[in-house]
């Protein structure tokens, strides 16, 4: 038993030593990473941590954001149905809004974020879309905005009834 757990040890750390040292991470980490050494003030968890599962944050000057809808409540649809809305993100700081990420609570949810800073006073829409494939019943799902602003993560909700297809 003893013998089990020395190798049992042994492989869990040479499995998160080789994922530390491996450099084709995700998109959002190797953006961030990109803009560090082009100076744009971001810094990616990864490289604090070393957990590739962390997504950037942004360093540097912060600002304020107020989204026009914290959640989206949609009716009773059908199951295979995509559910789409979308929530407006307005800077209200001072300086410029970096949305670093927009990540969905599971691959069934797909915001799109920004790609460019947002001015303060300007503001920019966050398209979501919803795929009940294979989702019947009761459903809520989460949108995780990550941005120069304290706090670094603001959610948003979308959530309503799917209805179950029978199928023949």
């Amino acid at each position: 038993m003893k013998y089990l757990f020395s190798i049992l040890s042994l492989c869990l750390v040479m499995t998160f030593m080789s994922c530390k040292n491996d450099n084709s991470s995700g998109d959002v980490t190797s953006q961030a990473s990109k803009a560090v050494a082009a100076g744009n003030g971001v810094i990616s968890d990864q490289q604090a941590t070393g957990n590739p599962n962390e997504v950037a944050t942004p360093t540097g000057p912060t600002t304020t954001m107020v989204l026009d809808k914290t959640e989206y409540h949609f009716e009773n649809v059908k199951e295979g149905d995509i559910v789409e809305t979308s929530v407006k993100v307005t800077n209200t700081g001072k300086e410029p809004l970096v949305i670093v990420s927009c990540k969905g609570s599971c691959g069934c949810t797909t915001p799109k974020c920004p790609t460019t800073p947002i001015a303060p006073g300007q503001s920019a829409d966050i398209p979501i879309k919803f795929d009940t494939h294979g989702k019947p019943g009761n459903q809520s799902k989460d949108v995780t905005i990550t941005a120069n602003t304290v706090p670094a993560q603001t959610k948003f909700r979308i959530y309503g009834e799917v209805e179950r297809v029978k199928k023949d």
